[in-house]
This record gives C-alpha cells, sequence and structure tokens, in this order.
C-alpha cells in the first residue's frame, strides 16, 4: 500500500485512506474496499468511511454508488 502523509488521520482511517490510494480508481463501493485486504471488516469501514467524509478527504459518488479519494 502506499503511504500517503495526512495528518488529521490515523488508526483504521488511515488503513482505509492508504487503500483507497492503492486501488485502481482510487477508492470504491464499501464491498469493494473491505475485499481489498483480508483484515479489513465492514463495519470498520463504514465507520472510517465516514470519519474521512467528515474530514472531507472521500466523497460520496451518488451515480457509481462510490466513494472516491478527493
Amino acid at each position: 500500500m502506499n503511504k500517503t502523509w495526512e495528518p488529521l488521520i490515523w488508526g483504521n482511517e488511515r488503513l482505509i485512506y492508504d487503500a483507497m490510494a492503492s486501488m485502481n480508481n482510487r477508492g470504491g463501493s464499501i464491498v469493494a474496499i473491505t475485499n481489498f485486504h483480508h483484515k479489513f471488516k465492514r463495519s470498520k469501514v463504514k465507520i472510517a468511511i465516514q470519519g474521512l467524509e467528515t474530514k472531507g478527504l472521500v466523497k460520496y459518488n451518488n451515480t457509481l454508488q462510490e466513494y472516491t479519494l478527493v
């Protein structure tokens, strides 16, 4: 996974952010992000995505129904 520097994120948010940065489209659905790494659990991914979205680092695309990095 690519290591990126965002001082506002840590823990599960950091893992999810780095995973999304490594994905082809810089994100995807909750299922795609969960399946990206065998240690990710869907409930933890949802919580981390909500935190990243609150901080403005991730946005939800209604048309594609996917989360992408900003």
